[in-house]
C-alpha cells in the first residue's frame, strides 16, 4: 500500500521497489537469526529485548560497514564474512 501516485511512480517500478526491499529484509533477517543468533530474545522484560535488538542491529551494521568500507576488494572478495 502506498499514497504515491501512478504518475509519480509507475506500477512496474513500485513492484520493482517492493521486491528490493523484500529482499533487503529476508537477507538481513535470515543472517541475524542464522549468524548473529537473534532468534534468542530475552523476554524478562519489554526493555530487554529492545536493548537486544538495538544492540544487534549495531553490531550488526558496523561489522557490514566495516566489511564494505574499510575492507579492500581483494581481501573482501578472498574470504567469506564467516571467516
Amino acid at each position: 500500500m502506498s499514497t504515491i501516485s501512478k504518475e509519480e511512480l509507475p506500477t512496474e517500478e513500485f513492484v520493482k521497489l517492493g521486491y528490493g526491499r523484500w529482499k533487503i529484509e529476508n537477507n538481513g533477517s535470515n543472517e541475524l537469526v542464522n549468524y548473529w543468533h537473534a532468534n534468542h530474545v530475552y523476554r524478562q522484560s519489554p526493555v530487554a529485548i529492545e536493548a537486544f535488538w538495538l544492540l544487534t542491529s549495531l553490531a550488526f551494521i558496523l561489522f557490514h560497514a566495516f566489511i564494505g568500507l574499510n575492507l579492500k576488494p581483494e581481501s573482501r572478495y578472498k574470504y567469506s564474512k564467516l571467516h
